[in-house]
């Protein structure tokens, strides 16, 4: 069977690629990490962090410069802070998917939306943490 297209080294390689790729399928996390903008969190890598204060003072700096002004284009408005509009939405949808996950403590990091490190910016730090945790109980 020499000119068989299985052999049994392309089966075994086969079989050992499948594996790897099941196992970092299996073990990749999910994460959410919710904080506050005054301590950004570190080594997000991939993590987009959940800031649950930027609605607020955001709010605050839009009213306060509009009140500056004396001829108000609603046009202008939308240009000049579309930014801070777009991260308005995204605090307040933050902030209900914390609520919904039962966030009790900022800062929060949490692993497959339901085992959550609190106290910690250093994503590392808490997936090391969490990791732990998983291989002594889980």
């Amino acid at each position: 069977m020499k000119n068989s297209f299985f052999t049994k080294n392309s089966i075994l390689n086969a079989l050992l690629i499948f594996i790897l790729i099941y196992t970092n399928i299996a073990s990749a996390l999910e994460i959410q990490a919710f904080g506050i903008s005054s301590s950004p969190f570190e080594n997000a890598g991939d993590v987009t962090p959940c800031y649950l204060d930027l609605s607020i003072s955001d709010i605050d700096q839009i009213n306060q410069n509009i009140r500056i002004q004396s001829n108000i284009n609603t046009d202008n408005l939308k240009t000049e802070y579309e930014t801070q509009f777009k991260q308005i939405s995204q605090s307040t949808i933050c902030q209900f998917h914390a609520k919904q996950l039962g966030i009790k403590k900022l800062p929060a990091i949490v692993f497959d939306t339901k085992y959550v490190v609190y106290g910690i910016n250093n994503i590392d730090h808490a997936k090391l943490i969490f990791l732990n945790y998983q291989d002594n109980n889980l």
